[in-house]
């Protein structure tokens, strides 16, 4: 994560034309130590940009919502900068936001180490809800 954060703020501050290929080479001997290959590094990177593209697609299609969302919302954060924003924002567009806290920071939030630290909360945000259990099933079948 020090290589990640280093690394963004190299970018940030660059004056100039911005090298895609140096950077991806860059981020890929960071990883191959950990085992990873080039190729799976090479679909990775195609994936993730796929998905980038089409959330730009869809943001841009629907622009801002005209209202915020008033329905149960979760903020799954962290105490760590990179979720310092996102909390704000989030309140912003959701009336009945939620905010827990886990362990790690925005890259590893989810990972093996630190899952464990917000499997409880998603799951009591889930069936508090009703989102999942017995009022979910009630809901489902109340709508065939």
């Amino acid at each position: 994560t020090d290589f990640a954060r280093g690394l963004a703020l190299e970018l940030v501050s660059s004056q100039g034309p911005l090298d895609v290929d140096d950077v991806l080479m860059r981020v890929f001997w960071e990883l191959a130590p950990g085992g990873m290959t080039q190729s799976y590094y090479r679909d990775c990177i195609e994936y993730a940009s796929l998905v980038l593209d089409r959330m730009n697609y869809v943001a841009a299609s629907f622009g801002a919502p005209d209202r915020p969302f008033d329905g149960p919302s979760l903020h799954m954060s962290s105490t760590s900068r990179e979720f310092r924003g996102a909390e704000n924002v989030n309140r912003k567009h959701c009336t009945r936001l939620e905010v827990v806290y886990g362990r790690g920071n925005h890259y590893n939030f989810v990972q093996r180490e630190h899952v464990h630290s917000i499997i409880g909360p998603l799951s009591n945000f889930i069936v508090n809800h009703g989102f999942f259990g017995p009022v979910a099933r009630a809901k489902a079948e109340a709508t065939r």
